[in-house]
């Protein structure tokens, strides 16, 4: 997704990529106005799902591991800076084994969100 969004180079839109949400994060979110948090997850409705995404001070971060929350408290703490944020899940398929490329469903679910974004991202 991220390379997806990247190539398609809207103006104001700055691509970040990353494995796992680290501290260091919260620098770049600071610098944000609005953050969006993509990932695939298992459990969201088909083919993704889009929701607001609020500072949990109460969450864990003392791991290289952070929620979106955790991040954005950080930035908050750190930076006195609170850009709006939202999580894209993208609905997984399956994940129970380690291989390259995606399920037709996930290839699927991928490109509607990819749409999705890309219109909600042209909103003034």
């Amino acid at each position: 997704m991220a390379d997806r969004i990247r190539r398609r180079a809207l103006p104001g839109v700055v691509v970040k990529v990353d494995y796992q949400l680290k501290a260091e994060h919260a620098l770049d979110v600071s610098n944000a106005d609005v953050v969006v948090f993509g990932d695939a997850q298992i459990g969201v409705p088909a083919p993704y799902q889009f929701s607001q995404t609020q500072s949990d001070i109460s969450a864990d971060v003392s791991s290289h591991n952070l929620s979106p929350g955790a991040v954005l408290a950080l930035a908050d703490l750190l930076f006195d800076a609170s850009p709006k944020a939202f999580t894209l899940g993208i609905s997984g398929v399956k994940f129970d084994r380690i291989k390259e490329g995606l399920s037709d469903q996930a290839s699927e679910n991928l490109g509607q969100a990819e749409a999705f974004l890309v219109k909600w991202l042209s909103q003034p």
